[in-house]
């Protein structure tokens, strides 16, 4: 396969000895807008080292390069930048027969090949709803697993529960009292969850039962089997609830963890810092000084106990020592960010190579989110409403063929429209929430994209040619055909930007661009009854739109729509 931008990086070198290859690799990028050319080398950079005028260098440079007029048009100066114009035939030909070819794993790379990714996401409270509040970090880290996948990386997706504290102890001495086997056993989250509320009712008048529910927790640390017994049955009906969940959403985790599993580590390790001197005693609580512009960590309180920070670091240690990892994501909103802080420069104390593999991937709340049933929202409901008026809106709409079970349709808008929502923005900003925008056929919308996609396939279907990536695509020679080639042809560079950025929101607009681009296409050339020579052509641009926007779409875990 012919490497359009190595042959302009090579002309460069020719004149520009003083750069390498590597570096021309680099500077040479896409502009944005194809008027200025589809490859550009910008000056600047060489002009400084050369002490020339960037205009002048840009136009010396035009004057002098050397291209294969197979593969580059021309060559022109724009101000301080050189501008390639590429064959377009020839590109084109080349970047839709690899798409055709490629289908389903076109955009994916050896690039993580023999490196190990942790993503640690989701992490609900065991015996509670799963709350919308743990949308976010569910549906970033799910994305954010399958990218890396993409790139060849080993994914290590891991769920880390709240399933430890002093909470636990209050629930099993309110299931002593209150609790129902049966009811546990039809409705097990919502049952714990009532006694739980219930419990602290009780307290306001009862204030003894703190103590016992602080006894039922001292128990479970101590590893009484009864308590023990009780806990793991919480904790085992808990995950069976959602992963009920996670399959609604398509979504899979490699482990279950928890904070339980670290407490005796933690403890250890703890003490061994206070050892070697790293901790100090502090009003009787174990702390790390880490200087000036950041707080002591807190490892241990002043009863013992230890914390979040001392169990991370627990878990680090275990998971190094078992997976061998070369990146670790914490998918964790932005409220945490001094923790992290904190994790990082405990490392850099301990183990400095380690610290470097640690990366907080904060992100911004909900904003506006409620339901018919009110505004303390949990993820099961959500889904259920948003189900329902996703089916209202396509029975308004009227977009559905003849057979096509409206209610699969709507289920699957329904998640489309939560999970875009979601990752359409930068994930460190509030996401808004509207139901009207959300579940928009519209705009920057998951049903938006999912109707595009099942419109592209409807319009293969009525022309009934079948793709073949060794069509002759000189037919295509519109502007709207050559602005989706060269996206399509960007794709791959953007799922490498979102892995690098960890921004799965970089795919969410790329997929909304190349939507357009292909309405823009359909609405400006007749296909239906075009020229045979043309309506090929024309399928294997579409097609290849088609296949680019279902693997997006996977990768965001939006739900693709066969027939709407």
């Amino acid at each position: 396969m012919i490497d359009f931008k190595q042959h302009v990086v090579e002309a460069l070198h020719k004149v520009c000895p003083s750069l390498t290859l590597e570096q021309l690799t680099v500077l040479v990028e896409v502009p944005p807008d194809a008027k200025m050319g589809d490859f550009a080398f910008p000056c600047f950079q060489l002009a400084k080292a050369e002490k020339k005028n960037p205009k002048q260098l840009a136009e010396d440079i035009s004057k002098a390069i050397s291209c294969d007029t197979k593969l580059v048009e021309r060559v022109a100066a724009t101000g301080p930048y050189v501008n390639f114009f590429l064959n377009r035939t020839a590109f084109m030909a080349q970047i839709l027969k690899t798409v055709a070819d490629n289908a389903g794993q076109y955009g994916h790379s050896k690039l993580g090949q023999g490196k190990t990714v942790i993503v640690e996401y989701s992490s609900p409270n065991i015996a509670k709803p799963f709350g919308v509040g743990h949308l976010r970090t569910t549906v970033i880290g799910a994305s954010l697993t399958r990218i890396y996948s993409a790139l060849g990386y080993k994914v290590v997706g891991i769920n880390y529960l709240g399933d430890w504290g002093t909470q636990f102890g209050k629930l099993m001495e309110a299931y002593s009292r209150w609790g129902d086997d049966a009811e546990l056993a039809k409705h097990p989250i919502q049952h714990l969850y009532n006694l739980y509320v219930r419990f602290h009712k009780e307290v306001e008048t009862d204030p003894t039962l703190e103590d016992k529910g602080r006894a039922w927790f001292q128990k479970l640390e101590s590893g009484d089997a009864a308590a023990v017994s009780q806990w793991t049955r919480f904790r085992e009906e808990s995950i069976r609830e959602f992963e009920r969940m996670y399959a609604e959403l398509g979504i899979h985790f490699d482990v279950y963890e928890g904070e339980s599993d670290y407490p005796k580590a933690a403890d250890a390790a703890v003490s061994d810092l206070v050892t070697r001197g790293v901790a100090i005693e502090s009003e009787g609580a174990i702390v790390v000084p880490l200087g000036d512009d950041m707080p002591p960590a807190l490892l241990r309180k002043q009863d013992g106990t230890t914390l979040y920070l001392s169990r991370d670091l627990a878990a680090i240690d275990a998971r190094k020592k078992k997976y061998h990892f070369d990146k670790i994501l914490y998918v964790v909103g932005s409220e945490q960010i001094l923790h992290f802080k904190q994790l990082k420069a405990l490392l850099e104390k301990e183990q400095p190579a380690w610290a470097a593999t640690v990366e907080h991937i904060p992100f911004g709340r909900i904003q506006g989110i409620s339901t018919r049933k009110g505004t303390l929202v949990f993820l099961e409901d959500l889904l259920s409403e948003t189900q329902e008026r996703a089916l209202e809106k396509i029975r308004e709409a009227k977009v559905l063929d003849v057979n096509v079970d409206e209610n699969e349709v709507a289920r699957k808008v329904g998640i489309g429209a939560i999970v875009f929502n979601d990752l359409r923005t930068r994930r460190v900003k509030d996401v808004e929430f509207s139901w009207d925008k959300v579940l928009s056929f519209e705009g920057e919308t998951g049903p938006y994209l999912q109707y595009a996609y099942a419109r592209i396939g409807r319009l293969m279907e009525k022309v009934g040619v079948k793709v073949d990536s060794k069509t002759d695509v000189t037919p295509l020679n519109q502007e709207e055909a050559w602005a989706i080639t060269r996206m399509l042809a960007n794709y791959p560079n953007v799922i490498r930007n979102a892995a690098e950025s960890n921004e799965p929101s970089f795919i969410s607009t790329y997929l909304t661009d190349l939507a357009s681009a292909f309405s823009s296409f359909y609405q400006n050339h007749r296909i239906l009854g075009a020229s045979p020579e043309f309506q090929k052509a024309a399928m294997l641009l579409v097609g290849n739109v088609r296949s680019v926007l279902h693997h997006g779409l996977t990768l965001l875990g939006v739900p693709p729509i066969e027939r709407m």
